[in-house]
């Protein structure tokens, strides 16, 4: 089970650390940069982030609106997890650069992204996701378990705790025609508690996409035994899961997880943003109605 904890002083949940503390960007600032622009955006470039239905206008990719509560230290957030970013960085750009390709091949060739230490990166891939669900994990008071710590320290080659799947989602391609860009979406946790255990949880889920490729995480004890990855590797091509939004079941592959539909939060122009919440109510009403 996870414990729900109550905050009394603000430390670091990787490390302990109670000063110099930090918020993770929920979505990464590069990513922002690469998509908006650098510095202030202006009237032209100005995106808007939707959050629970509301468009709130951002001036700037470092808008606190941008990231998680300061509950990771600074050398955390950058020297320990530097290689993590690394990784990360080279892997979105080849989605955005080759999502086409992608939706055609349904697979992502690790070694044509990463090179011939893909085996590496995609480990540090993981952790940098493990990074990002940490800090989530706190900013929702919840305790970040002693595995996922090991796995970011690089003591486990896995955490037992967690799994990952990666999605293409071929529909975003056509949501991107109304965004006129890349989209960006973080899910808000969905929680299960069958037992109704106060102060505890059994699992905390979510997701995050960039373009058509999402990539699914699953918090939950002991719910990993020899891999994080669900997704099958064939040699170095990752098969990628073919989940449509309209029709979810995660119970396969991800226990008794429940997803829910409608995104958290992303990024867009204001003008879009109607359209495409619009858009997004449509398709749960779809989905509740199949």
């Amino acid at each position: 089970m996870i414990k729900k904890i109550i905050v009394k002083n603000q430390q670091c949940w990787w490390c302990g650390e109670t000063s110099n503390l930090s918020g993770e960007h929920k979505f990464k600032a590069t990513d922002i940069r690469r998509l908006y622009g650098k510095g202030k955006f202006n009237k032209e470039n100005m995106p808007y982030l939707i959050k629970d239905g509301c468009n709130i206008p951002l001036q700037s990719a470092n808008s606190n609106f941008l990231k998680f509560n300061k509950c990771i230290c600074k050398k955390c957030n950058n020297d320990r997890s530097s290689d993590f970013d690394l990784s990360y960085d080279i892997f979105i750009e080849y989605v955005i650069k080759n999502k086409l390709k992608i939706s055609s091949d349904s697979y992502l060739d690790l070694a044509i992204i990463f090179g011939e230490k893909w085996s590496l990166h995609l480990d540090n891939l993981l952790r940098y996701f493990t990074k990002q669900l940490g800090c989530q994990t706190a900013t929702g008071n919840y305790e970040v378990s002693s595995s996922i710590k090991k796995f970011l320290n690089q003591e486990y080659k896995c955490s037992n705790d967690l799994k990952f799947l990666f999605e293409l989602r071929t529909q975003n391609l056509s949501i991107e025609k109304i965004y006129k860009a890349p989209i960006l979406y973080l899910s808000n946790f969905s929680w299960t508690n069958p037992n109704k255990i106060k102060q505890y949880v059994q699992s905390l889920s979510g997701w995050y996409t960039i373009s058509n490729v999402s990539i699914n995480y699953l918090y939950q004890k002991d719910v990993s035994l020899n891999s994080m990855l669900t997704n099958k590797l064939e040699g170095s091509k990752l098969i990628l899961s073919k989940i449509e939004i309209n029709n979810i079941d995660f119970e396969i592959d991800f226990r008794d997880a429940r997803i829910a539909i409608p995104y958290f939060e992303s990024l867009g122009k204001n003008e879009t943003n109607k359209t495409l919440f619009e858009f997004l109510k449509k398709m749960q009403k779809r989905k509740q109605t199949n």
